[in-house]
């Protein structure tokens, strides 16, 4: 009898035990799909290509990169810069928000100076980013930037920033991007005045004087163009610190904007010029010169490359491999770019004449490519004198910027009709450089927010298209 009892008890036991365990194996599972489904959720928010993460570079004791390239004659590169064209997909865009999206109101938490790959891989390039400011949460106006890289590989990144251009207190500073660094230090004021406003930086190294230049315009607050002044700093420490500034320029309405380069001989340094002499808005009297320095920027004579009554401004110059200077000019009636050639290192220039590509009468920049292409940097649409500045393009000619067979989209408009502080769709004021390993690197306002930074190849130019008014199709 107890026997038989104890045997009922046990298979009693028996069958609430499965279904104890019966239960924690669904509660189990449960637990399982429910961490999935929340993992997964920043997968299931936008494409491809807004799942990006940023560049990383792991640093094995035997990396297979460092024992296939050859390093550079100051040490070992950034791993961005020694990227093969392979390793760029030629299919992604370099448009909006480096990550994690295109809203507004996210776009501005990606602004921390890192270099985030835009490949649909997550992993390869093109690659962007977006500058850090000066101060943490402070609500500035950034623009008109400029890029060089200097001898030891670093890439300098200048442009002004502060309440609004024009007004009181706007600065110009300074980033940097070292070699093995995939993130932009971030900026410091290197030039400020109150009562004044900073504007359109260039930076240029001076081979011959082992030296660090940087000119920029500098205005009477809320003055106007015609108070403006250039202004001279130098640097013997690649920017670390800077020597007191000169004023080289006093002439009614001096501005800079675009690159500096060495004379044919290398014993001088030329700089592109323009003047407002009776303000903005008066274009009729703007013109174009090119400045030379053979004493370190000590003393310079000048060239005229426009006349008043031209319309034209900001040259942007590049010397072909035959030493010929070809000049592209900003239109002030926002109709097209033009351009102007010397055949002896500056002296002198041929007439203006108008390219194919539109000017929307804003910034534009050249550079001539280790292919011997040229490449240009400009807002692809025309608009009259104060027309859009979307999108921004890049340009490509292999006959001196007489025709353009390429041209693709970096920036095209994002759809936001409301803009933060009031600010309009603006893509614009390009710096383009090509660094020794030979990718593209680009600098531009990103709707005065911030600067952007892209890293392209020319084969991803030539990969694209554009939906501005030049389409080379139409050549």
């Amino acid at each position: 009898m107890s026997s038989k009892k104890c045997e009922n008890r046990v298979v009693r036991d028996t069958g609430q035990d499965r279904i104890v365990y019966a239960l924690v194996a669904y509660m189990v599972a449960s637990i399982t799909l429910l961490l999935v489904v929340l993992l997964s959720i920043p997968y299931l928010k936008g494409p491809a290509h807004s799942r990006l993460r940023p560049l990383t570079v792991d640093r094995p004791s035997s990396p297979p990169i460092a024992e296939s390239v050859e390093q550079g004659r100051d040490g070992p590169q950034d791993i961005l810069q020694l990227l093969p064209d392979t390793e760029f997909d030629k299919s992604a865009e370099v448009t909006g928000c480096p990550f994690p999206g295109n809203v507004r109101a996210k776009c501005m938490d990606a602004a921390d100076g890192k270099l985030y790959a835009q490949g649909l891989s997550g992993s390869t390039g093109p690659y962007s980013a977006l500058m850090q400011d000066v101060v943490t949460g402070r609500e500035s106006s950034n623009h008109g930037s400029n890029l060089l890289e200097i001898p030891n590989g670093t890439l300098l990144l200048t442009w002004f920033s502060g309440p609004f251009e024009g007004e009181s207190g706007v600065a110009i500073v300074l980033s940097r991007l070292d070699p093995g660094s995939q993130r932009w230090t971030r900026p410091v004021e290197i030039s400020v005045e109150v009562g004044r406003s900073a504007q359109n930086p260039v930076l240029f190294y001076d081979n011959k004087n082992s030296a660090l230049m940087l000119l920029h315009t500098s205005q009477l607050a809320k003055k106007g163009q015609a108070t403006a002044e250039v202004r001279q700093l130098k640097s013997l420490d690649m920017g670390a610190t800077w020597q007191p500034h000169t004023v080289p320029f006093h002439d009614p309405g001096a501005f800079v904007r675009n690159s500096l380069l060495h004379s044919q001989d290398g014993e001088s340094v030329l700089l592109p010029m323009y003047y407002t002499p009776d303000g903005f808005a008066k274009f009729r009297t703007h013109y174009s010169t090119l400045r030379r320095t053979s004493d370190g920027g000590a003393t310079w004579t000048e060239t005229h490359m426009t006349q008043k009554g031209e319309w034209l401004a900001q040259p942007s110059v590049v010397r072909l491999a035959n030493d010929t200077l070809v000049a592209f000019f900003r239109d002030r009636r926002g109709e097209y770019i033009y351009r102007s050639t010397s055949e002896d290192d500056g002296l002198t220039w041929s007439p203006a004449r108008r390219t194919r590509l539109p000017s929307n009468n804003s910034g534009l920049q050249a550079v001539l490519l280790a292919s011997g292409w040229i490449a240009l940097v400009f807002n692809n649409v025309a608009g009259g004198s104060a027309g859009p500045r979307f999108p921004l393009s890049l340009a490509l000619s292999q006959d001196a910027g007489v025709s353009w067979p390429y041209v693709r989209d970096i920036e095209i408009a994002d759809g936001t009709d409301v803009l933060h502080l009031g600010r309009r769709q603006e893509w614009s004021y390009p710096s383009i450089v090509q660094n020794r390993q030979g990718l593209l690197q680009i600098s531009y306002t990103f709707r005065r927010d911030t600067i952007k930074h892209v890293v392209v190849t020319q084969e991803w130019v030539e990969g694209g298209t554009t939906v501005g008014n030049y389409k080379p199709r139409e050549v």
